[in-house]
């Protein structure tokens, strides 16, 4: 009897299994190259251009409503006035070590040593992360160009 013809040429196809795993194998390990380069492209080459980015998406700037107009009573006397209010809020998750912020402006605003007890209650009875607290109200043009410049 002759020889029959193979349905399946098993070694052929063996090989062309481990041809594509070791494509494939070649392909992840390229990408995880590439992957690993951009890490460390980001992470040590550029880190002071997004470590600064980052520092100063800290600081927010809030603009201040348009005045609105004096109310007066039926007399012409003035009930309500606009005058600009600054008070000095802070967060402490945006802070970082809210402790050194805190001595940094006791110096800075040359405040007495009780307003630090009031600054550490203040900041301790906020409920809500990024909640800010206020610290401090109506500053006066000194404090706001002194907290402006630093």
């Amino acid at each position: 009897m002759p020889n029959p013809i193979p349905l399946k040429d098993h070694e052929k196809e063996t090989r062309l299994v481990n041809q594509r795993l070791i494509a494939c194998a070649v392909l992840v390990a390229v990408l995880a190259a590439c992957l690993v380069a951009r890490m460390y492209f980001l992470q040590v080459t550029e880190f002071d251009y997004h470590s600064t980015i980052s520092e100063n998406n800290r600081v927010h700037v809030l603009p201040i409503p348009p005045e609105r107009g004096l109310i007066f009573d039926r007399n012409g006397e003035v009930l309500a006035d606009n005058r600009p209010s600054f008070n000095l809020t802070l967060t402490r998750e945006r802070a970082g070590d809210w402790h050194k912020v805190i001595d940094e402006l006791m110096t800075l605003l040359e405040l007495p040593d009780e307003d630090r007890i009031l600054f550490d209650k203040e900041l301790k009875q906020v409920r809500h992360p990024f909640e800010p607290a206020t610290l401090l109200y109506e500053l006066t043009e000194q404090q706001i160009a002194i907290l402006a410049v630093n």
